[in-house]
């Protein structure tokens, strides 16, 4: 299983065509330093013959190759096409130009194994097979068009190349099926990881989150508070508690029902979540009970929240109670340097019941 086309451009497909081509410049200069190398030695081994193979050896296919290479990058850098098939054809003429300007080298077809080497880059078994067939062509094209290079093969030499070229072809597709397995085990692996992080995930919210309501739950809510306590009272940090308690819900649930009181619970709920902000910790500490840690304002902005938090709930009409509504009473403290955190939550839920205390559906503070 080869990597799709947009598998492969996930990949950094293009920065990969760009690696590619730099790597066939450094091929040209590789080739350059070894002819000036094989140059050179002829210069002093025959310096008659030395003048003769300049032009064809050296210069001549060396300005070819540029030249392809440089319209080839130049049609890459554009994005004119990404196609990774035409860069293997261009391996392939480079590889061409330099068994043209080398017939008499025992060996020079063995130059078009290494476009088929680089097919291997683009993880796609299409492109290894294509560049198979364009090399073996090409190999076939420069025994028909160079006799020179056809007298020093006889014809077991010639059947020996293409068993070369055979040879490659099925070890490059080995390499590429290994490949695959390798993509194939990473992406299991990471479909697995996947899938774990998500049930973590979906477990560590259960773990922290009331069901029925979608808020915190009390464990959670304690946690917060304990954590904020103790950045508090090592700095100058504010925050603010506020405990909420449905009035008469017991009568709710003796007169409608428990499913009735369970709607109720879930849309004061909704009302609390939809005005406290990201940074508030809104949990349902129990029973009808509900607690918001106010951790990023002031006193009057908590004040005016859970003021507004108990009008909606007032003007709440419940189709299921024929229409009444139910409300809410409020203990609303700030911390001030208590030592513990339960100090200030049995303030909170001192004031929550002296709201009940005082005729229910009211804010009770220390702040008069």
């Amino acid at each position: 299983m080869s990597l799709t086309k947009a598998e492969a451009m996930g990949l950094k497909h293009s920065e990969w065509i760009d690696k590619t081509l730099r790597y066939y410049w450094y091929l040209i200069f590789i080739a350059i330093v070894a002819e000036i190398f094989a140059l050179t030695v002829t210069l002093i081994m025959s310096p008659s013959e030395f003048w003769d193979d300049v032009l064809p050896v050296l210069v001549y296919p060396t300005v070819a190759q540029v030249i392809l290479l440089l319209i080839t990058t130049v049609i890459y850098k554009k994005k004119i096409t990404e196609n990774e098939y035409i860069l293997m054809v261009v391996g392939s003429l480079l590889a061409f130009i330099l068994i043209a300007a080398n017939t008499s080298l025992a060996g020079a077809p063995l130059i078009l194994l290494l476009p088929m080497m680089i097919s291997i880059l683009f993880f796609n078994k299409n492109v290894v097979i294509f560049s198979y067939l364009v090399n073996v062509i090409a190999y076939l094209v420069t025994i028909a068009l160079f006799p020179d290079l056809g007298e020093y093969l006889r014809i077991y030499e010639f059947i020996a190349y293409i068993y070369i070229f055979s040879a490659g072809f099925i070890i490059l597709l080995a390499v590429q099926e290994r490949s695959d397995e390798v993509i194939e085990l990473l992406r299991k692996k990471v479909d697995q990881e996947q899938e774990l992080m998500v049930r973590n995930t979906i477990m560590e919210r259960l773990s922290k989150v009331d069901a029925p309501t979608g808020l915190y739950n009390h464990k959670t809510f304690q946690e917060y508070l304990a954590y904020l306590f103790e950045q508090s009272s090592t700095s100058s940090y504010r925050f603010q508690l506020a405990m909420l308690d449905i009035d008469n819900f017991k009568q709710v649930n003796d007169t409608y029902g428990h499913a009735v009181g369970d709607k109720i619970l879930e849309r004061i709920a909704g009302i609390i979540q939809a005005n406290v902000d990201a940074n508030d910790i809104a949990s349902r500490y129990g029973g009808e009970e509900f607690g918001v840690l106010f951790t990023d304002c002031s006193f009057e902005t908590a004040l005016h929240v859970v003021e507004t938090i108990r009008l909606e709930i007032e003007r709440l009409p419940h189709e299921e109670m024929g229409g009444r509504n139910v409300t809410v009473s409020i203990g609303l403290v700030e911390y001030t340097d208590e030592e513990q955190a339960p100090v200030l939550f049995e303030k909170a839920d001192t004031l929550l019941y002296l709201a009940k205390k005082n005729g229910k559906n009211r804010i009770e503070t220390e702040i008069q």
